[in-house]
């Protein structure tokens, strides 16, 4: 009997099932020399014939992967295979495969019972092995039908992590077990490429965010186009502009052309957008580029996520909020490191790849199945549930779709003015209002946008020894670190939590900026101290990494109840374009007029209020279902 461990190590490809056979007794080391009811040769010679068994089935795509056999009980004495048995299950074992002798076979039956796990035992013919061998079954337990059952085992024995791998046509579980690690991850073959191609769109609105940072260095310098102050701040300014403006378009578009049709007409704007941007000879293109880039990023930030969430099933739709942040700070790193020693038009002319790349890529998913039954292409909305999910009966799941699509539609005839109405009357909308406007303030009026964007200037002004491009790569880094810690400890600690420890540090790092610049100003020595702005304009990006960029997301795709949802998204991206503008433009003027201690003392004071609020009004959220959200909101005093 080979027992199949946790896969330890990466392994190649193989176009057969390769095995590796090591002997054990129970309690001893590699068996050598000892004889065994079961010899060695026809073992090989059974596994062998299994082999073969399985190279001549004939499905839509050939068998190929890679198994590590480590393990073989093959004594007589039941209590000997029952400890070994056992000892391999408190491993992390998942799988039992092998050749099995009669002995051994009812006591391998029962614990397949005991475990709910299949116990598949296909004869051996007595031309391949005679009676007198005792090989007389092959079991194998690899059904994607019986996931629940191993699940359910997975549990029981405390497995801190299980990745279970299926394929819709050849029907094959590929599992591993790590107890290093936490969490459980349940993953569709078909999902993780939809939601890599989604993630290209994604990353391609952090390479605009971040365009700015490597770009206003080489004007009226190695760019050939000369621009003041002023233009510099609505180049970076017109791209939020053009996000709200972008966040209108979907509702128009949605429910005509589809979430799949809508996301690729995005590219239009996107690649159209950098072509602009890098062959522009005047400023005022350089504006319609930003604009054309913010449009769509702006229809990216509404469908995208609306589009993984109905084409994913429960398990795999995850923290999408916060992987958003997260993709996006990503885009804005590769723009750093590749932006920083090329020109605009290089930059540019590798940047519009990723929308193409999404384009070719996503072109040939399915539609959403929400947007397909509102249609009532139940057919093809079933195939697409199926298609997504990895299995032939999706009726549970059809049935779902048909009571959201119900919902919206009923929500569908609420008149805008009604709809404004559910927004001042009932009590939970209104306290969603005011945690998503606080939240937003977070994200926005706390001058990540502008210290990111101009953070070139803080370092050149500061003077130290460190080159400016090694500083903003630093924060790059940072920012991407923070996101990423921020999605694998949210569900354990909780998103307010959070977001109470990232405002104050944010406050403390903007704080001793500050007073850095504040002392450069008034003439005092601070050349023992030029580290002081690069060192805190990191800690302030982990900061805001950490909790009030990534957060805000996630609540907002909580809060709102379905009635709301749509005014709800449009008023929060209005604001957030507004805000983000805004603070910008103060940021510019502020620094021209008094001095760059002068925006950072308001950015300081800001984040202190936005603390307290957070503290009064936020509540926690992780681990409730909207439903439960919705009546917190509604029942707190």
């Amino acid at each position: 009997m080979l027992l199949i461990p946790p896969a330890r190590r990466k392994t190649e490809k193989k176009t057969t099932i390769e095995v590796e056979r090591k002997h054990h007794e129970a309690g001893k080391p590699e068996w050598k020399g000892q004889p065994d009811r079961i010899g060695r040769t026809d073992l090989r010679k059974g596994t062998y014939h299994a082999r073969s068994l399985m190279g001549q089935i004939r499905i839509s795509r050939s068998w190929r992967f890679p198994i590590e056999f480590v393990c073989t009980a093959g004594v007589p004495a039941q209590i000997e295979i029952i400890v070994e048995v056992c000892n391999q299950f408190s491993r992390g074992v998942f799988s039992m495969l092998g050749a099995v002798s009669p002995d051994s076979f009812d006591t391998l039956h029962s614990y397949s019972n005991t475990f709910q796990m299949p116990f598949v035992t296909p004869w051996f013919p007595e031309k391949v092995l005679t009676p007198s061998s005792g090989l007389l079954d092959f079991a194998i337990s690899m059904r994607p039908d019986y996931h629940r059952a191993i699940i359910d085992t997975v549990r029981y024995y405390g497995w801190k992590k299980i990745i279970y791998l299926y394929d819709s046509h050849d029907e094959i579980i590929g599992m591993a077990c790590n107890n290093a690690t936490t969490g459980m991850k349940i993953c569709n073959l078909h999902s993780p490429f939809v939601t890599r191609s989604g993630s290209i769109l994604i990353i391609d609105c952090g390479l605009h965010e971040g365009w700015s940072t490597p770009t206003i260095p080489k004007f009226n310098g190695e760019d050939p186009l000369n621009v003041t102050s002023n233009e510099i701040a609505w180049i970076v300014n017109l791209m939020y502009v053009g996000v709200g403006m972008g966040s209108l378009v979907p509702f128009a578009l949605m429910d005509s052309i589809g979430r799949k049709g809508t996301l690729l007409i995005t590219t239009i704007p996107k690649i159209v957008s950098w072509i602009i941007i890098g062959v522009s000879t005047s400023v005022s293109f350089i504006y319609v580029g930003r604009i054309l880039a913010g449009i769509g990023c702006g229809i990216t930030y509404a469908v995208m996520p609306m589009y993984l969430g109905e084409i994913s099933s429960k398990r795999t739709r995850g923290p999408l909020g916060t992987l958003t942040a997260v993709l996006i700070n990503i885009g804005m790193l590769l723009i750093y490191a590749i932006g920083l020693w090329i020109s605009r038009f290089a930059m540019a002319m590798v940047s519009v790849c990723a929308p193409v790349l999404f384009l070719v890529t996503f072109m040939w998913l399915p539609e959403s199945s929400v947007f397909l039954t509102r249609k009532n292409k139940l057919g093809p909305a079933e195939r697409t549930l199926q298609w997504t999910l990895a299995k032939d009966n999706v009726d549970e799941e059809l049935e779902e779709v048909r009571r959201i699509v119900e919902t919206e539609e009923k929500r569908g005839r609420l008149s805008n003015r009604e709809m404004m109405r559910e927004i001042v009357s009932k009590t939970q909308n209104r306290r969603a209002f005011r945690i998503a406007l606080i939240l937003l303030s977070g994200l926005t009026l706390t001058g990540a946008a502008p210290i990111l964007a101009y953070q070139s200037y803080i370092y050149n002004e500061a003077g130290f020894e460190i080159s400016t491009n090694a500083s903003i790569i630093l924060t790059g880094l940072a920012i991407v670190f923070a996101g990423s810690a921020c999605v694998s400890v949210v569900r354990a600690t909780g998103k307010r939590l959070l977001l109470l420890i990232a405002a104050p540090v944010c406050v403390l790092s903007l704080a001793t900026i500050a007073i850095f610049f504040q002392l450069q100003a008034a003439g005092y020595d601070v050349s023992g101290f030029k580290w002081v702005p690069t060192v805190f304009v990191v800690i302030y990006v982990l900061g805001f990494g950490f909790g009030l960029n990534p957060i805000p997301l996630a609540y907002i795709g909580e809060i709102f109840g379905v009635e709301v949802k749509v005014p709800a998204a449009v008023l929060n991206a209005l604001y957030y374009a507004v805000s983000t503008t805004a603070v910008v433009k103060f940021y510019q003027v502020t620094q021209e007029l008094y001095g760059t201690f002068a925006p950072l003392w308001t950015f300081t004071t800001i984040t202190f209020l936005v603390w307290v609020l957070i503290y009064l009004y936020v509540p926690e959220t992780e681990g409730k279902s909207l439903e439960e959200i919705q009546m917190d909101l509604r029942d707190k005093k």
